[in-house]
């Protein structure tokens, strides 16, 4: 018998998606297509779970969209030996 593995939120998708760019970042009309049309939801989502997201409006064509910068968030760790340290994710 196999077994299924579970299948990811569409905001564990875009946030795949944001990481894959990189530096080039994800425009609103691409994720729009390729996840959701509430793509720029999931993006708050993420926003508010802690994850840093710059958006810059940006002409795609002939409309105005948005492109999506991930920048990977800070999380204070407790080190045993040395208290707090910063380590990005």
């Amino acid at each position: 018998m196999r077994k299924l593995l579970p299948k990811k939120s569409k905001k564990m998708r875009v946030l795949e998606m944001l990481r894959m760019a990189g530096s080039s970042g994800v425009h609103s009309f691409v994720g729009a297509r390729t996840i959701s049309f509430r793509f720029a939801a999931y993006v708050g989502f993420l926003k508010n779970d802690g994850h840093i997201i710059t958006s810059v409006r940006e002409k795609m064509g002939d409309c105005y969209g948005v492109r999506y910068h991930l920048l990977e968030r800070l999380e204070k760790l407790e080190s045993a030996d040395e208290g707090k340290q910063d380590r990005l994710l």
